[in-house]
Order: structure tokens, then C-alpha cells, then sequence
């Protein structure tokens, strides 16, 4: 009786965590087309280190595809590299506006992808990625 117990349990958990994956899934989909960045990778191509500056400038261009304005709560980065410079906090419908931010290579070696995370409203996230090849 314990280990049919058992097994009824693990059952209801894999049932669940099968279900939480595709409503996650569906979810992200949903949320990727309401807000929309060109690019929504920058590439920064292959860097040297020996050249003198070792900071490098993006701008990603973010858009609203919803009929309601989307707030953005904050930009979360992935690497102490990387810096935001500036976002805007509200986006009209239709309209767009540009992050910009800074990263700085110098601590940085071979591929680089960095990841910045912009909240939106309640739960709406929108990943960007700063990718590139350093050579020494």
C-alpha cells in the first residue's frame, strides 16, 4: 500500500511538471510578440584587446506591439561588464524606443554572449544577448 502510494505521488508530480512546461512555453510566446527588439541579438563581431579601448557602445530598439502601454520596471544584465546606460520606462502603443547601454572587454575572452533581462509589466521579460569574439 506504501509504495503504490508512492508511486501515485511521483506520478502527480511528472503530470504536473509536464503541464507547468507547456503553459510556460506558451506563455513566453505569447509575451515575445507583445514586445519586440531590432536586433534582439547585437553583434559585436571579433574584438581585439589590443586595441586601446576596451568599451564598446549597443543600442537595441525595442517596440510595443500591444494596444496598452508597457512599463518597463528595470533592466537586470547578466555580467558586471555590462552597463545600461539608459531605457525608457513607458512605451506607447506602436511606439519605439532604444536601450543603449556600454560593455566593457577588458576583463573578457573568447566568446562572448552576455544576456540583459528587460522586465515589463507584470510579468513580461524580454531577453537581449551581446555576443562577439575576443582575441588577445
Amino acid at each position: 500500500m506504501k509504495s503504490l502510494f508512492v508511486y501515485i505521488t511521483v506520478f502527480i508530480v511528472v503530470l504536473s511538471c509536464n503541464n507547468h512546461n507547456k503553459s510556460s512555453s506558451t506563455m513566453e510566446a505569447i509575451q515575445d510578440s507583445l514586445i519586440v527588439s531590432t536586433p534582439k541579438h547585437y553583434n559585436l563581431g571579433v574584438l581585439k584587446k589590443d586595441v586601446s579601448d576596451s568599451i564598446y557602445t549597443f543600442k537595441f530598439e525595442i517596440t510595443n506591439m500591444k494596444t496598452d502601454s508597457i512599463h518597463i520596471n528595470n533592466v537586470d544584465v547578466s555580467c558586471g561588464c555590462l552597463f545600461i546606460n539608459s531605457f525608457p520606462r513607458k512605451i506607447a502603443p506602436g511606439e519605439t524606443n532604444k536601450l543603449v547601454g556600454t560593455i566593457n572587454i577588458s576583463q573578457q575572452r573568447g566568446h562572448l554572449s552576455k544576456a540583459i533581462f528587460v522586465n515589463y509589466d507584470e510579468d513580461g521579460l524580454l531577453i537581449l544577448r551581446i555576443i562577439g569574439d575576443i582575441k588577445s
